[in-house]
C-alpha cells in the first residue's frame, strides 16, 4: 500500500470523523433546555463551519487520485506495440503527463480548498474567542468585588453618575477585599 492511499484514507477518516462528531455535538446542543438565542446562533454557525471543513477534506481526499493520475508521466510503449509501429512517436511522449491542464486545474482547486479550510479554521478560532470572551465578561467581577448581580454596582442603582469610580480588582486577592465604592453596601 503506497503513501498516497494511506494519505487519502487518513483524510477521509478525519473528514468523516469531524462530520459525525460535529453532528452529535449539534444534536446535543439543539436539544439543550434554557439555551439563549446567542448561544444557539453561535452553535449553529460553528456547526456549519465545521461541517464545511469536513466536506472539503473529503473532497480533497477524492481529488488526490485525479491529480496524481493527471501529473504522472505516461508509460513507455510496450515492445510489441513498437514492433507493429502503432506508437512510433510514443517515445517522445513518454515523459509527458497524461493531462497537464487537468493536473494543474486539480492541484489549483485543491490549493484553493485548502485555503478555504484555513479561512474556516481562522473564523472558528476568532468566533470562539469572541463568544467565550463575552461569556467571561458577563460573569466577571464588578468593581466592588462582587458578581454582576450586585444591585449597588448596576448603573440604575447609582445615585451620582459623575462620582469617581474605583477601578476593577487587579488580582484575586483584591477581589475579596472590602469594597471601596461608595455605592456598594458591603
Amino acid at each position: 500500500m503506497g503513501y498516497g492511499v494511506r494519505i487519502r484514507a487518513f483524510l477521509l477518516t478525519c473528514a468523516v470523523g469531524v462530520m459525525l462528531w460535529q453532528t452529535a455535538v449539534w444534536r446535543s446542543a439543539r436539544g439543550k433546555e434554557g439555551q439563549s438565542e446567542e448561544e444557539r446562533r453561535y452553535m449553529w454557525r460553528r456547526y456549519r463551519r465545521r461541517m464545511q471543513t469536513g466536506v472539503l477534506m473529503a473532497l480533497i481526499a477524492v481529488m488526490l487520485p485525479v491529480a496524481d493520475w493527471a501529473v504522472r508521466p505516461r508509460e513507455a510503449p510496450q515492445p510489441a506495440e513498437a514492433q507493429l509501429g502503432v506508437a512510433a512517436d510514443a517515445d517522445a511522449d513518454a515523459d509527458r503527463a497524461h493531462s497537464p491542464r487537468l493536473g494543474a486545474a486539480t492541484v489549483g482547486l485543491m490549493l484553493a480548498l485548502i485555503g478555504w479550510i484555513v479561512a474556516l479554521t481562522a473564523a472558528d478560532l476568532w468566533a470562539t474567542k469572541v463568544y467565550f470572551g463575552r461569556l467571561r465578561d458577563a460573569t466577571s467581577w464588578n468593581k466592588c468585588g462582587s458578581r454582576p448581580n450586585c444591585a449597588a454596582c448596576r448603573p440604575s442603582a447609582r445615585q451620582d453618575p459623575t462620582a469617581a469610580q474605583t477601578p476593577p480588582p487587579t488580582n484575586r486577592s483584591d477581589a475579596h477585599s472590602p469594597c471601596t465604592s461608595r455605592y456598594c453596601p458591603a
